[in-house]
């Protein structure tokens, strides 16, 4: 109820006639999946759902064609919520963020012929496709700068690159990676768990 808003939330709401704009991009299948009448579904959904019927609050969505895309439209006060985000040092400049609702697991991918990495230290001097905006991305290139990124726009375009050996590995979360290996039968590989969860 209204009880877990502050006074200025409930100002917010009331000078924007109680609308959020949310930011939402395509991540299937953890957080949202498209069905058969064109309607997302997944956890993030369902939680907005859920508070939507728990607040006088309505959120009003706005997909964008990649999560790097999202991220800019928060920077430029184009939306004023993200469906989904972890927390890293650049992002905490211009959004605020309430305590995780979920964890997801991320995973080195490589193609079954390749060798095994079984940390980040590893694929130091290796071609590493990551997600484009993704606090993976961040995280390497802030803590592992001898990391070549190849930076692409999906975890399907990150499969595909390892396994056209475009790159040597790509690090993804694995729900979204094995749905697309799956779905559009991509020829991977093997993947490894690493020792720093984001």
């Amino acid at each position: 109820n209204e009880a877990v808003l502050t006074a200025q939330e409930l100002r917010w709401l009331q000078q924007h006639n109680n609308q959020v704009d949310v930011g939402i991009a395509f991540v299937p299948p953890h957080t949202m999946e498209l069905d058969e009448s064109n309607h997302y579904h997944g956890v993030a959904m369902d939680f907005l759902a859920l508070m939507e019927k728990k607040l006088p609050v309505n959120f009003k969505t706005h997909f964008y064609p990649s999560y790097s895309a999202l991220l800019e439209g928060a920077k430029t006060g184009q939306i004023d919520m993200v469906f989904a985000a972890s927390i890293t040092p650049e992002r905490e400049q211009y959004l605020n963020f309430t305590q995780p609702y979920t964890f997801l697991s991320n995973k080195i991918f490589v193609r079954k012929t390749a060798q095994s990495f079984q940390s980040l230290d590893e694929l130091i001097g290796k071609t590493v496709a990551v997600i484009r905006g993704t606090a993976v991305a961040e995280h390497l290139r802030l803590f592992y700068p001898g990391i070549k990124l190849f930076e692409l726009k999906s975890a399907k375009d990150l499969m595909l690159a390892v396994s056209s050996g475009n790159a040597d590995a790509a690090i993804s979360v694995a729900a979204s990676a094995w749905w697309n290996i799956k779905e559009e039968g991509i020829e991977i590989q093997k993947s490894f768990r690493f020792e720093k969860t984001l």
